[in-house]
């Protein structure tokens, strides 16, 4: 599977309808048409219930102060918490992408098409 796929975005009335079409029928490209926002809607499911990111907000949440008028720091999070912290989102961004290529190449079958390229499009 490509790991970059087209993506073709459009207004009504525009062409991106015929632009998948045209792209659909090389032999090598596989278009998945519309996907109804599939992608960012996986996404944001992984985001909203995923332990390991709540894990992070509860490691780093002492720094806060309780009273929720006014959430300021009580001292600034020190700078090997940053990298840290940094380094930590950035692992799990990466396991969240790797999640979303695997579930959208079953969902879709793109590896078993035999495509070299995939794609889809919204409007």
């Amino acid at each position: 599977m490509l790991i970059r796929p087209i993506i073709i975005i459009g207004s009504g009335r525009s062409g991106s309808s015929l632009l998948n079409g045209v792209l659909g029928e090389h032999p090598d490209i596989l278009m998945l048409g519309e996907t109804r926002f599939a992608f960012p809607r996986i996404w944001s499911l992984l985001s909203q219930c995923d332990g390991n990111a709540r894990l992070l907000d509860l490691a780093f949440e002492e720094y806060y102060d309780a009273d929720d008028s006014e959430e300021t720091a009580r001292d600034p999070l020190p700078e090997k918490y940053k990298t840290l912290l940094t380094s930590l989102q950035r692992e799990d961004a990466e396991r969240k992408a790797g999640l979303l290529r695997e579930t959208l190449d079953r969902w879709f079958r793109i590896t078993d098409s035999g495509s070299r390229a995939w794609g889809f499009k919204e409007i």
